[in-house]
């Protein structure tokens, strides 16, 4: 009798323990509004967010150089309206080939 009560005391215990550990996980993973799985995606767009942040600077900074370029010599700022913007003198005509 005495390994019977042993084994229904601990069958007790144990489900106790495994009724509070449900609750817990529940809580933590679905039941939260802030929970676990939400901290999973928010860590993603963080990150792709990261990502982003590090491309813009890259173009500001290619963006930087090329504006210095462009102030500092005034052949590369002819260059730059004659093909971006389609600039002319009076006397010219513009041909445009595109593929």
């Amino acid at each position: 009798m005495d390994k019977e009560k042993a084994k229904n005391i601990l069958k007790k215990i144990f489900n106790k323990y495994t009724l509070t550990l449900a609750v817990f996980l529940f809580f933590m993973f679905l039941g939260e509004k802030h929970n676990a799985v939400q901290r999973i995606e928010y860590k993603h767009k963080i990150k792709a967010l990261e990502q982003e942040i590090e491309y813009y600077k890259e173009v500001t900074r290619k963006n930087q150089e090329k504006l210095k370029q462009l102030q500092s010599d005034n052949e590369d700022l002819e260059k730059f309206a004659r093909e971006q913007y389609l600039m002319k003198n009076p006397d010219e005509d513009i041909f445009v080939i595109s593929e």
